[in-house]
C-alpha cells in the first residue's frame, strides 16, 4: 500500500444461500459465482476501448489466481481455501458436516471449472496520496514526501482480514495477500493543474478538514500471469502463507478529489501525461 494507514481489502460476505435454518444440499445450484457488491466500475477515462474492469478484491483477486492456473483444482484444501474467500456463508453452515460439505466442494469445483476462463483478469486498485505544495512555475501539486510516486514497480495488498472464515493469518493453499507487479516501473512527480483550479482544490478541501491534502489515486491494469509464493521466500509479509504475485500491465492512472471517484483531478498513461 503507498500509506501505512490505508484500508486493508474488504473480505464483505458474499452469500450464497437464503437465511435460514440449514437444510440439506441438493441443489447445487447455490453455487453460482458470488456476487461482489461495486465489483464492476466503469471504464477508465484514460482507456481507451470496451473492455471492463473490475475492483481489486478478494474474490475477484481468487477468481484471477484461478483463471491463470496458479492454483491445483484437484487439491481439496484449495477449494476450501476458495470457499472461505467467496462462500464465506456456506462454509460457516456446512463445514461441521463431510458428508454435505464433499457434495459443496464438488459443485465449486465444478463451477470454477466451467466458468474460470470469463473469470476477470483486468482491475482497478484505489488508495491514498497526499499533494504537497503547489508549484508556480511548472503548474501543479507536487506528491508529499510521504507518499512519493517514485519507482512504484509493485504494489503491496494485505488481504489477511478476518471475515469469520479467513484468519488472520491467512490460508495454507489459497493465497489472501496480493502483490501487483507492473512490467515497467512508475515514478510521476506532480499532478499537472492550472493555479485557479489549484486554489478552488484547496478551498473545498479546508471546507471538509481535509488538512493533509489526501486525494485518492486509482490504478487501471491488466493481469497477465499469476504465481505463487509462500511466506517464507516473500519477506514482504510477517503474516499469512501465500501470496498471488500478479505479474501486469499498467493501463492507467486516475486522480480523484474524493472516495466515490466522481471528482476527477486528471489522468496519466505510460505514453502520455495530462488532464
Amino acid at each position: 500500500m503507498l500509506l501505512k494507514n490505508s484500508p486493508p481489502l474488504d473480505f464483505g460476505n458474499a452469500t450464497a444461500i437464503d437465511a435460514g435454518l440449514p437444510a440439506p444440499v441438493t441443489d447445487l445450484s447455490v453455487l453460482a459465482p458470488p456476487v461482489d457488491p461495486l465489483s464492476v466500475v466503469s471504464k477508465p477515462r484514460a482507456i481507451e476501448g470496451p473492455e471492463t474492469f473490475f475492483r481489486a478484491t478478494p474474490v475477484n483477486f481468487s477468481k484471477a489466481v484461478m483463471k491463470f492456473g496458479a492454483v491445483m483444482l484437484d487439491d481439496p484444501q484449495v477449494i476450501d481455501g476458495y470457499a472461505r474467500v467467496a462462500y464465506c456463508d456456506l462454509v460457516r453452515r456446512y463445514i461441521g458436516n463431510e458428508f454435505e460439505w464433499t457434495k459443496i466442494r464438488t459443485g465449486i469445483r465444478k463451477s470454477v471449472e466451467a466458468e474460470k476462463t470469463g473469470y476477470p483478469y483486468r482491475f482497478v486498485y484505489t488508495d491514498q496520496i497526499q499533494l504537497g505544495n503547489y508549484d508556480f512555475a511548472r503548474k501543479g501539486f507536487a506528491f508529499s514526501s510521504q507518499t512519493p510516486l517514485r519507482g512504484i514497480g509493485n504494489i503491496v495488498i494485505d488481504g489477511g482480514i478476518d471475515n469469520g472464515c479467513v484468519g488472520r493469518n491467512g490460508l495454507q493453499r489459497f493465497p489472501t495477500q496480493y502483490r501487483i507487479v507492473f512490467s515497467t516501473p512508475v515514478s510521476l512527480d506532480m499532478l499537472p493543474m492550472l493555479q485557479g483550479d489549484g486554489e478552488r482544490l484547496l478551498a473545498r478541501m479546508k471546507t471538509r478538514g481535509n488538512s493533509r491534502r489526501t486525494i485518492y489515486i486509482r490504478f487501471n491494469f491488466e493481469v497477465r500471469d499469476v504465481r505463487l509464493s509462500d511466506v517464507l521466500t516473500d519477506p514482504n509479509f510477517s503474516t499469512g502463507d501465500l501470496t498471488a504475485n500478479f505479474s501486469s500491465r499498467l493501463h492507467s492512472i486516475d486522480f480523484f478529489e474524493d472516495k466515490d471517484e466522481k471528482m476527477l483531478l486528471g489522468s496519466w498513461t505510460p505514453q502520455t501525461t495530462g488532464r
